[in-house]
């Protein structure tokens, strides 16, 4: 039998509200449209991976489905806090792209192959992720430790500034908080 192309994870299992989904669709050929219940807290290492027509994700509560089936986006639901490695690996039918503003992580290459892919967007509330003007998606590091990535220096403006130092290159990236 020809599978659905339309899949609609269910709010609760077992009386219990679906706050997470891992591997279950990867590689489905034939899943065009995805609605998320609101519920949904973390989208899992290759949950979609592979799964090349997917083009529209979005999300749906008891009362309204918030999806838009014309623009090939992925929206997702506001209180989904992380998405994991690979997620999104290959769905190459997705065009857009927009964070929510409680999303918090964005693990090892979400969207990585997702070659029709064109457009990052951010809700301004967001504190994490913002896009620039070139549409370049940006992590936003705030009270958590760089070290690992070099030194640190703070100055009076409340800006940061980090300093990586190899063998041949140096590279330095500025923060500035207005």
């Amino acid at each position: 039998t020809e599978e659905e192309k339309e899949i609609r994870i269910p709010l609760t299992l077992g009386g219990k509200a679906v706050v997470g989904i891992e591997n279950v669709f990867a590689g489905n050929q034939n899943i065009e449209t995805l609605l998320l219940p609101e519920s949904i807290l973390h989208i899992g290492k290759q949950a979609f991976s592979g799964c090349l027509k997917l083009a529209n994700v979005g999300y749906y509560s008891e009362s309204e489905d918030v999806i838009d089936k014309q623009a090939k986006k992925v929206v997702f639901p506001e209180g989904l806090l992380t998405v994991g490695d690979d997620a999104f690996l290959g769905c190459s039918s997705i065009t857009s792209v927009e964070l929510n503003k409680d999303l918090k992580e964005l693990s090892y290459r979400p969207f990585y192959q997702c070659s029709s892919l064109t457009k990052f967007s951010v809700d301004s509330e967001n504190e994490y992720f913002k896009v620039d003007q070139d549409g370049v998606l940006y992590k936003i590091y705030k009270n958590e430790d760089l070290s690992k990535y070099g030194v640190i220096t703070t100055t009076e403006e409340s800006s940061t500034e980090v300093t990586t130092t190899e063998e041949e290159s140096e590279e330095t990236v500025e923060e500035t908080s207005e």
